[in-house]
């Protein structure tokens, strides 16, 4: 199954999402969530991780537990906090794969 979701609706153009969503490929029972920068391209704020959260709440609710973080940087571990990737799996427990670098 492959759904995808930007946090930022607005900031990518469907295309533009297909194409992304297509590259990082298909795997059964594997939902690919992309998000995008916040709006302007600034740091992401707190309405952003809000409707994030929402996104993963919905998707827990669903059953789904394997989930592809298009984000960059989302599995770079930083000094004295885990990586965003880890603390999403922790925090809904999933299964995360994220990159660990700018994408």
């Amino acid at each position: 199954m492959l759904l995808v979701r930007s946090v930022d609706d607005d900031s990518f153009p469907l295309d533009v999402v297909a194409e992304v969503a297509g590259a990082v490929g298909r795997e059964p029972d594997v939902v690919t969530v992309i998000v995008g920068s916040a709006a302007g391209g600034g740091a992401p704020d707190a309405d952003h991780w809000a409707r994030l959260g929402a996104l993963l709440d919905s998707l827990r609710a669903r059953g789904t537990d394997r989930i592809r973080l298009v984000m960059s940087g989302a599995g770079d571990d930083r000094p004295e906090r885990p990586c965003v990737a880890r603390r999403i799996a922790d925090a809904w427990e999933l299964e995360v794969t994220a990159p660990d670098g700018p994408s």
